[in-house]
């Protein structure tokens, strides 16, 4: 409940612990009294929501659709009775990378990704 009400800042250890839900053990239970002596410790403490679009030091490239010639006659059909949209547009964007065969021993890759709405971080 406290991610939805704007502890974003503990999502990842929350959706972390939400994998062990249907049998958690007692190394899991410690950790949730981690996250909830944070809670006490910084009660205040959340990440703020922008809707400003973010700043970047380089310009980033305009992504251009290598598929209209595919979809040229596709049109999206949008219910009448959906409601207006109110207050400014918000961007969404989404920077990723990955490392191929990062461990040198295990050849496992690594990746990681970050969605940013407006100016702030969601995932």
């Amino acid at each position: 409940m406290a991610c939805t009400l704007g502890h974003l800042d503990i999502c990842y250890s929350i959706s972390a612990l939400s994998r062990f839900s249907c049998s958690p053990c007692e190394g899991h239970m410690k950790r949730l009294f981690r996250v909830w002596g944070y809670l006490k410790k910084f009660p205040n403490k959340s990440i703020g929501i922008c809707a400003q679009d973010p700043e970047h030091e380089q310009p980033l490239e305009e992504f251009k659709t290598d598929f209209e010639d595919q979809y040229q006659y596709a049109t999206e059909e949008m219910d009448p009775a959906f409601p207006e949209p109110k207050g400014t547009p918000v961007a969404t964007t989404i920077f990723f990378d990955r490392d191929h065969a990062h461990d040198t021993e295990t050849r496992r890759s690594i990746s990681g990704v970050l969605v940013v709405v407006g100016s702030t971080p969601v995932s």
